[in-house]
């Protein structure tokens, strides 16, 4: 095969005009695709494979050929098209192939069979595999000529058509041995010219209609001396009369022309040609599923034969539907011998890969690209990764095939082996012990085991059980008194009594043990059983210490004392029952809470452990307070706060018993963050690091567990700060000069406000590709700049799926910019194309275009202040401006001191209507036909300290005096009304002081001179709130 060249280090990075005209090899060919302008097409995004003749190749044409080639740009052009192919065609590629179709229209040949070259027509590829940024030169020894097309008739139309069941017959419409002048040929699917028509009959159903061929319209010409068409069928002269022509399934119809008069039917003499050949409806293809279709390619044998031997072929036939990422035989070949070894050895493993390839459901290749992972029938997730030139990873295996669609499914064919990740094996389960075995791997029952031998007792606990044991400790036993142990060293059969006093039938785990009062041994006598009220549990006398020691035939629960079986005496009166206490006075009780109980009262959490409940606390001891860090305590004491959240994180709603908390993983307290719970092999429960020392201290309002430490919860990490459009802007870095240009316009802190906003932004290369007339005019005119650059912010967040839903948008400049979206999904703002969508911030979005927008010269837009001095019957904006040409409607909200777009038109408001210069607004005209609303109390509203926006409850002119008595004592003037001028701009006539009587100059008077009108807008200050009505 051919050598391969070494690429540059950045090769990948330029494009195949780039490449060509810095290799040195191709300069002749450079210089053609210069003066065909086809280093253009060359130059811009897409997938093109060129075979580049070498300088040396364009020297061995023949002497005056390249010189005539330079001057006849059509027919370079031609020749230089024959060179490129539409497509990324490796090496790998063209030795699979026969053909490839050119750009010039051609087909090129391809040999590489029988030797170790490539061959493209007679050309040699000499180097191959040169990679750029939009496809892959081969470089070949020879120039390529396209084919010269064969001289005849010329060809209008060539093709099958499909025949509507029945036999087809052609007659002219009106003479039958007329002659034709042939018009034009504008429809290439039939012969269009005017006043010839050929109709057919469908024998079958005896019915007449104009050609039923399918995508034949009529034929039609006008009757002229000297021109003469002639048909024939199968190679065969119709009849010259045109009669009627039968045209059956199979038959050729070829209408030829010829412009000489008389002139004899000779195919191979006609002028023009046109050829049907009348065909059947191709059958629909069968579908096929999954399987089928994987068998019909003949690239998936290894696939197969891996479904087939994991009994997995069936599954993949069923009604699905199913996504299958297919491996090729390639890429099962890529495998190592030894995993395709391991694999054929191991049919479970194989399985489990194979369903790796699977997920439910049909997944086309535009939602496999929408998603980030994909879940398997395996059970683990595929990663999906979708590169910056749009090629679609799943794991580390590209999609080279989308959308192979099948009957229950579609399967996207990949170039490597999918392997889910590996699963940590799971820890042997412990062998499980019974109760002599556990308490041998204790160490604490050695006495208790030597009993249990020496009366024969061993083997008893190894039964089936299932038994509870209270076993006394190593200490317990040597607590006895000296006479005690040697008295029962000598009388097996009392140390035997006493062993059965520690034992009962069946499994009575901690809780069910709390809950008796007395359990029955297989001594036969009786335990009494006792729960104190901080929840410790006592069997007889002795304490249970370490509870639900569980083994495979029972349960240990270790004691500190020898039980000792009494001998029975008259059972005495039953004590009155303890008044039940709440869970503050069940802690005060014990006495071993006070720093808890303490630090509820500091933080004013008593009453609330004091109410119904029910509660679940987890309440540390004092000792476990006393463990806590010096500073960490001091703290606490100065930040109530602080320490009102660490006691509620020792809180849970409900009453959880100790067999509930064991049963969960954790539980969210009353502060809101959850507690961990892990219970350990021996049984022991912690919940976050603390040990639950004594569990099922029950109260009235709830249950108390005693922990061994503070619980502090973990404090959350904060949300990384949101940038807002200004910040993000700056973060960029391609945005310098639109930076610049906010700032010089003091525009950049209305970009940093609450918005929201959408800002078409242009990156610099887009300012720099500005005139540099233009850009020094803006330089030079704030004004101009402000409107360039509020041309390409609108208000709202308009995300790129709403902007490709709109025909235009309106700007904070007032003009609109237009949204055009091309057929293949580019989306332009005017006639800049957004090139990066969506960057969202904490305020907007901003979609980056490679243009400067700027706005189309309009009419001056006229800001009117209006208010209205009554309520209408229907106050919506839609209702009361219906018919309004205008850009904006803003209210200024006097307590977030922003303005806003209402959607109601209220009294006593004043409102600014931005219009073209030609609506001329006057509210006193467009509210005159408004229906009223009867109300019985007039409106009024509450004004803020600083500026309003008001209008006149009246509908006469008034002193401002009159008009504002209701805020006298609160306002300090009152400015309006607004006079706006031809340029958008305007001024305020008046203003006017409260407390003033007269005139203080031109346009500065006091309130009983200055005069309210309805309908017009007005400012009033407040020096504090007060009730406009």
């Amino acid at each position: 095969m051919a050598s391969c060249a070494a690429a540059a280090p950045d090769g990948e990075n330029k494009n195949i005009a780039e490449a060509m005209a810095e290799d040195g090899n191709f300069i002749i060919l450079s210089t053609a695709f210069n003066a065909t302008s086809l280093n253009i097409t060359l130059s811009e995004n897409g997938s093109y494979t060129v075979f580049a003749p070498t300088d040396e190749a364009f020297a061995a044409l023949p002497e005056g050929t390249l010189e005539a080639l330079l001057n006849d740009t059509e027919a370079l052009t031609e020749i230089l098209l024959y060179h490129v192919v539409d497509e990324k065609l490796m090496e790998a590629d063209l030795v699979n192939l026969t053909e490839i179709t050119t750009l010039q229209g051609s087909n090129l040949t391809v040999d590489a069979k029988g030797s170790a070259k490539v061959l493209i027509n007679e050309a040699e590829i000499i180097i191959s595999d040169i990679e750029t940024s939009n496809g892959v030169i081969h470089v070949i020894d020879a120039v390529l000529i396209p084919p010269e097309e064969e001289e005849g008739p010329d060809v209008r139309f060539d093709d099958d058509v499909v025949l509507i069941p029945g036999n087809f017959t052609f007659v002219p419409s009106n003479n039958e041995t007329a002659s034709y002048e042939l018009d034009n040929f504008t429809d290439i699917g039939a012969l269009n010219a005017s006043e010839l028509s050929f109709n057919a009959s469908d024998e079958e159903f005896n019915e007449t209609g104009a050609f039923i061929l399918e995508s034949i319209d009529g034929i039609e010409n006008n009757a002229t001396r000297g021109e003469f068409w002639f048909i024939f069928i199968n190679d065969e002269l119709a009849p010259e009369d045109f009669g009627l022509n039968t045209v059956n399934i199979g038959d050729n119809v070829k209408f030829l022309y010829t412009l000489d008069e008389g002139g004899d039917p000779v195919i191979e003499e006609a002028s023009y040609e046109v050829n049907i050949t009348i065909v059947e409806p191709e059958p629909e293809p069968e579908e096929m599923d999954i399987i089928e279709t994987a068998e019909a390619d003949g690239n998936f044998t290894a696939l197969l034969e891996a479904l087939n031997d994991t009994n997995l072929t069936e599954a993949l036939k069923g009604d699905g539907p199913f996504t299958v990422f297919a491996p090729t035989d390639d890429a099962f070949a890529a495998l190592p011998n030894e995993t395709i070894e391991a694999l054929q050895n191991d049919t479970e493993a194989l399985s489990q890969i194979l369903l790796y390839h699977v997920a439910d459901g049909k997944l086309m290749a535009a939602d496999v690209a929408n998603l980030t992972s994909i879940t398997t029938l395996q059970g683990s997730n595929i990663t999906v990764n979708v590169t910056e030139d749009g090629r679609v990873f799943v794991d580390e295996a590209e999609i080279i095939v989308a959308d192979v669609e099948a009957s229950n499914g579609v399967i996207h064919v990949i170039d490597a082996v999918l392997v889910p990740p590996e699963e940590p094996e799971p820890e042997p389960e412990p062998e499980e012990m019974d109760i002599i075995e556990t308490a041998e791997a204790d160490g604490n029952f050695t006495a208790l085991l030597a009993a249990l031998n020496a009366t024969n007792l061993t083997d008893a606990l190894k039964g089936d059980g299932p038994f509870t044991v209270f076993a006394p400790t190593d200490d317990a036993f040597a607590a006895l008194p000296n006479e005690t142990i040697e008295a029962l060293q000598n009388d097996t059969e009392a140390l035997s009594q006493i062993l059965l006093y520690h034992v009962a039938d069946g499994k009575l785990m901690a809780e069910d043990v709390a809950n008796l009062t007395n359990i029955t041994t297989l001594q036969g006598s009786n335990i009494t059983v006792n729960v104190t009220e901080d929840g410790r549990v006592f069997v007889d006398e002795a304490e249970i210490i370490v509870a639900d020691v569980e083994a495979s035939n029972g349960v240990i629960h270790v004691i500190d004392a020898v039980l000792v079986p009494l001998e029975p005496e008259p059972e005495p009166e039953p004590e009155p029952e303890p008044e039940e206490m709440d869970i503050i006075e069940t802690a005060e009780a014990d006495g071993n809470f006070t720093a808890l109980l303490a630090a509820l009262n500091a933080t004013n959490l008593t009453d609330a452990l004091k109410g119904d409940g029910p509660f679940t606390v987890f309440a540390p001891t004092d000792d476990a307070f006393a463990a806590l860090p010096n500073e960490t305590i001091e703290a606490l004491q100065n930040d109530t706060e602080a320490l009102s959240q660490i006691l509620l994180y020792h809180v849970a709603d409900g009453k959880l018993m100790a067999a509930d908390v064991a049963n969960l993983t954790n539980i969210t307290t009353l502060q809101g963050s959850n507690i961990t719970v892990n219970v350990t092999e021996d049984g022991r429960v912690f919940v976050d690091e603390a040990e639950i020392i004594v569990a099922d201290v029950e109260a009235s309002n709830g249950v108390i567990h005693v922990i061994d430490a503070v619980l502090v919860p973990l404090e959350p990490e904060p949300e990384p700060e949101e940038l807002d459009i200004i910040e993000t802007a700056e973060a960029d870095g391609n945005f310098t000069a639109l930076l610049a240009a906010l700032n010089a316009t003091n525009l950049t802190d209305a970009l940093k406000a609450e918005g929201p906003f959408t800002v078409f932004a242009p990156t610099d290369d887009a300012f720099a590709a500005l005139p540099n007339e233009t850009i020094e005019a803006l330089q030079s005119d704030t004004d101009m700049l402000t409107e360039i650059l509020l041309y390409h912010v609108a208000d709202g967040k308009l995300m790129a799926e709403d902007v490709v839903n709109l025909t235009e948008i309106m700007t904070l400049q007032g003009s609109n910019i237009t949204v055009n979206v091309t057929e293949d999904g580019r989306v332009f703002v005017d006639d800049a194309e957004i090139i990066v969508a969506d960057v969202e911030a904490s305020n907007g979005v901003i979609h980056v275009i490679d243009a400067v927008l700027v706005p189309p010269e309009e009419p001056p837009l006229i800001w009117y202040f209006f208010s209205i001095p009554f309520e209408a019957e229907n106050t919506t904006v839609e209702s009361l401006l219906d018919g309004v040409d205008y850009n904006a409607l803003l209210y200024y909200n006097a307590t977030s001191e922003l303005f806003e777009t209402p959607t109601d038109l209220e009294p006593l408001k004043g409102y600014w209507i931005n219009a073209p210069a030609t609506v001329e607004f006057d509210a006193s005209e467009q509210f005159a036909e408004t229906e009223r609303k009867v109300a019985a109390v007039p409106p009024s509203m509450k004004l803020n300290q600083g500026w309003n926006a008001i209008g006149s409850p009246v509908e006469e002119a008034l002193p401002a005096d009159t008009v504002l008595l209701s805020i006298a004592d609160y306002y300090a003037k009152v400015i309006g009304p607004w006079v706006p001028d031809e340029e958008g701009t305007g001024t305020y006539a008046f203003v006017g002081y409260n407390g003033l009587n007269g005139t203080l100059n031109e346009n500065q008077v006091g309130t009983d001179i200055f005069e309210v009108a309805p309908y017009e807008g007005y400012w009033v200050y407040m020096k504090e709130e007060g009730g406009f009505a």
